[in-house]
């Protein structure tokens, strides 16, 4: 009887710890794991960078393993706590939290501030970027996702990938279409914010996600024209930008040693000067010609200090608002 009551015993403290939930005007916590016993982990910084659509298992592994040991933070802005067990049941941390904020108030909050300060991992979900500028640029929050940022593995999929680069595309008057952007370089709603995280190893990138599959390089390369235009570039005048397909990932060391995972590809494209043919012009089609990308599958390995890597260098042209050659 003793040995049968051990072995319940055991089974019984093997399990994870009850789910944790709570709930207020401006958020909504769940937590997976050891959550009242925080275990602030001895973290190492790192970067990943994902596309969008079904999320890839190795960027997640990787993460975990920079943890130390400690407790994963999903911060969004709308959604539930679907990340909790797929990210817990990984092993390697004390808990898995996701908050989910509701308004301005929640970037302010004291237990979100605490819970985000604390974490050893954090990662940023899907939604729509403009509202994560619009809600937490300025606030506490924000404060806190800079100095976690240069302590902790960071990342983002989807519109968490797009404001992690120093030069954010925030879509604040909607989301642009590459045709748009290639008819006009100056249309409505090709809008930009910048350093919302400030990741020494994103300066002076601004990605994109979903790439290939919603044709997003016209784009891109129009988020590039606008920022060598405009003279929105740091002061080195480089602009570097990143397309991140679906079921892809970029993980990134503290070193700004990249390596790509995941299913399709990730482009990555550059300037340090004005191109041969450039025409970047209100109401007038976009002539940005030649555009030097390089293109890195699951494997390749990229530099972000000399932005090169061991993908299939390419270039392609755009004149009057059309592409010349295979963008892809």
């Amino acid at each position: 009887m003793r040995s049968m009551i051990s072995a319940c015993l055991a089974s019984v403290l093997a399990l994870p710890s009850i789910i944790h939930a709570q709930s207020s005007n401006s958020y909504d916590y769940y937590c997976v794991g050891r959550c009242t016993n925080k275990e602030r982990g001895s973290p190492t910084p790192g970067t990943v960078l994902m596309g969008g659509s079904t999320d890839v298992d190795e960027a997640f592994a990787w993460m975990n393993e920079l943890a130390g040991g400690g407790d994963f933070v999903i911060v969004r802005a709308s959604g539930s706590d679907g990340y909790n067990d797929y990210v817990y049941e990984m092993g390697g941390v004390d808990s898995v939290t996701t908050l989910v904020l509701k308004n301005e108030q929640a970037a302010r909050n004291s237990f979100v501030l605490d819970t985000v300060a604390n974490a050893s991992a954090v990662w940023f979900a899907g939604g729509n970027q403009w509202t994560y500028i619009r809600e937490w640029e300025g606030s506490p929050l924000q404060d806190v996702l800079r100095q976690q940022s240069e302590r902790v593995p960071m990342g983002g999929t989807s519109a968490g990938c797009a404001i992690m680069g120093e030069f954010i595309y925030d879509a604040s008057r909607g989301s642009v279409l590459s045709s748009e952007a290639l008819a006009d370089p100056y249309d409505r709603n090709m809008t930009f914010s910048k350093s919302f995280v400030d990741v020494p190893a994103l300066r002076d990138l601004i990605t994109d996600t979903h790439f290939q599959e919603r044709d997003r390089m016209g784009r891109m390369v129009g988020f590039m024209a606008r920022h060598l235009q405009d003279g929105l570039t740091s002061a080195t005048g480089v602009v570097r930008s990143g397309g991140f397909n679906e079921r892809n990932a970029m993980l990134i060391d503290r070193s700004g040693h990249g390596r790509v995972v995941g299913r399709g590809d990730t482009i990555m494209c550059s300037t340090g000067q004005i191109p041969e043919q450039f025409v970047v012009q209100e109401g007038t089609p976009l002539t940005f010609a030649p555009v030097n990308c390089e293109r890195l599958t699951a494997g390749d390995t990229f530099e972000f200090d000399t932005f090169e890597g061991t993908g299939r260098k390419y270039s392609f042209e755009i004149v009057d608002g059309r592409v010349r050659g295979n963008p892809y």
